[in-house]
């Protein structure tokens, strides 16, 4: 959570669409794998996936 939160309010990167996008990502990983947990992995996968 507290690395969620970290994006959502950097000041240099962080924008709401950007953790809208993140989320998004994050539940589609935990979708496909069947998992109910979000960790600092998934987060970093999800992150991967976007293109800035």
């Amino acid at each position: 959570m507290a690395e969620m939160v970290s994006r959502a309010n950097n000041r240099q990167s962080g924008c709401f669409r950007l953790l809208d996008r993140t989320l998004s990502n994050v539940l589609r990983i935990l979708k496909q794998k069947g998992g109910t947990r979000i960790t600092m992995k998934v987060v970093s996968e999800a992150s991967s996936m976007m293109m800035l």
